[in-house]
C-alpha cells in the first residue's frame, strides 16, 4: 500500500502520495539534513520488491501530483519538500537511466528534442533530423565526434543530475527523467550540459575506435606505415572540423550561448587533440624543452624556470599545479604562447622532470 498523507482544507480533501507524503508524516520532527536516511527507509520499506523502473515511473507522478497542489504550493516547507523529493528520484534514477561505460554512453539510442516539430534520432553514428510534418531527413545528418560528443553529453547530464544544488526549477529535471524513461531515451536539447567530466577520455576514445577502423580497412589491401598514419590522422582532423562546422551550423539555432560555446569549445579541442597526437608520433623529435623557450631567453632563466617545473610537477595535484606554472612562465614571456604540439611539450617537461604528468589532465587544467 502507498504511503499517503491528507489535508483536508476549505472542506477540499487533498492527499499525497509516495517520499512527499513520507515526509509530511514527520511532521516537526522532520529534519533536512536526516535526508539520506529518509531516502534509505522509505525505499527499503516500499519498493525491495518492486522493479525499479516501474517505481520510480510511479513516484514521479507521485511527485508532479503533489507540485501541482495548492497544500504543498502554500506549505512554508515547500522548497524543501520538493527538492529532498527531487533527490529522492535522482537517487532512484542514477542507477537506472544511464549506461556506465563510456562505449555504451556512446552508443546508446535516444532522441534529442530540438523544439515541438523537430528532433534528431540516433542511427548508428549518425544523428538524423526529423520533422514531424515532413519526416526524416537523411541529408541533413550530425555525423561522426560533434553527434558522439552531443550523444554523450547527454548522458553525463543525466549522470550530474543527482547534484541536488543549483535546482532553480525542480519541474524541469523531473520532466527529463520522465522523457528519459521512454523507449528510446529522450532529452531536450535544452536541458542537456555541456560539462563532461573527463572529455579528453572521449577524445581518446574517439581516436582509439577511428584508428582501428583505418587500420582493420588498410590491412585488407597493404600494411600501415608511419607516412600512411600520418595522412590519415591529418584526414581524420579535416573530417573531424568538416562535420564540426556542419553541426555547429544545424544546432545553434537551438543552443542557448552557453551551449554553442562549450559544444565549440570541446570540438576545436578535439581537432587540437588529433593534431597533437599526428604530431606527436613523428619520427626525429628529441625530447627537450629547447623549442619552447621564447627567443633570446638567457641560459639561467631557462634553468631557474626548469627548477619552477620540477616543483610544480612534485604537488599533490601535479597536472594542475604544471598547468599553472607554465602560464606564469608564458606571461613572463620565459615560454612561448603557442606550445604546440602541446602532447610533445607535456612529454618533453615529463623526460626533463623525471616526472609523469598525463597529457589528458594537464590539458584539462591548461585549457
Amino acid at each position: 500500500m502507498p504511503i499517503t498523507y491528507t489535508h483536508i482544507i476549505h472542506n477540499e480533501e487533498i492527499t499525497i502520495f509516495g517520499f512527499v507524503a513520507f515526509l509530511l508524516q514527520q511532521g516537526e520532527d522532520w529534519d533536512y539534513r536526516c535526508m539520506e536516511a529518509d531516502i534509505r527507509d522509505y525505499h527499503q520499506q516500499q519498493y525491495a520488491r518492486m522493479d525499479a523502473r516501474e517505481a520510480l515511473i510511479q513516484e514521479i507522478q507521485w511527485w508532479i501530483d503533489a507540485y501541482e497542489t495548492s497544500f504543498i504550493q502554500d506549505h512554508p516547507e515547500k522548497e524543501n519538500l520538493l527538492s529532498v523529493g527531487v533527490y529522492y528520484l535522482f537517487d532512484c534514477a542514477r542507477q537506472l537511466l544511464t549506461p556506465d561505460s563510456d562505449a555504451d554512453k556512446l552508443t546508446t539510442n535516444m532522441s534529442i528534442l530540438l523544439d515541438e516539430e523537430k528532433y534528431l534520432y540516433k542511427l548508428n553514428d549518425d544523428l538524423v533530423f526529423f520533422d514531424k510534418k515532413t519526416g526524416p531527413d537523411f541529408t541533413t545528418l550530425v555525423h561522426g565526434f560533434p553527434a558522439q560528443l552531443l550523444t554523450y553529453a547527454a548522458c553525463t547530464t543525466i549522470d550530474t543530475m543527482t547534484e541536488v544544488q543549483g535546482l532553480d526549477d525542480p519541474l524541469k529535471w523531473v520532466d527529463m527523467m520522465s522523457n528519459w524513461l521512454q523507449s528510446p531515451s529522450a532529452i531536450d536539447i535544452s536541458h542537456i550540459r555541456f560539462d563532461i567530466p573527463n572529455v579528453y577520455a572521449l577524445y581518446a576514445s574517439y581516436l582509439e575506435i577511428e584508428k582501428r577502423k583505418w587500420e582493420a580497412d588498410s590491412q585488407k589491401h597493404y600494411h600501415p606505415t608511419p607516412p600512411q598514419l600520418r595522412t590519415f590522422m591529418a584526414s581524420l582532423r579535416q573530417q573531424c572540423q568538416e562535420e564540426a562546422d556542419i553541426a555547429i551550423r544545424l544546432l545553434s539555432p537551438f543552443l542557448t550561448d552557453k551551449q554553442r560555446k562549450a559544444y565549440e569549445r570541446y570540438l576545436t579541442e578535439c581537432q587540437q587533440y588529433l593534431s597533437d597526437h599526428s604530431q606527436s608520433r613523428s619520427k626525429g623529435r628529441s625530447l627537450s624543452l629547447t623549442q619552447y623557450w621564447s627567443p633570446d631567453t638567457p641560459d639561467y632563466i631557462q634553468q631557474a624556470a626548469i627548477r619552477k617545473l620540477k616543483a610544480a610537477v612534485k604537488q599533490e595535484r601535479p597536472a594542475a599545479a604544471l598547468a599553472q606554472t607554465v602560464r606564469q612562465l608564458q606571461q613572463d614571456g620565459t615560454l612561448k604562447s603557442e606550445l604546440r604540439p602541446l602532447t610533445h611539450f607535456v612529454d618533453a617537461v615529463n623526460k626533463v622532470c623525471s616526472s609523469n604528468v598525463k597529457y589528458d589532465s594537464f590539458s584539462k587544467h591548461f585549457r
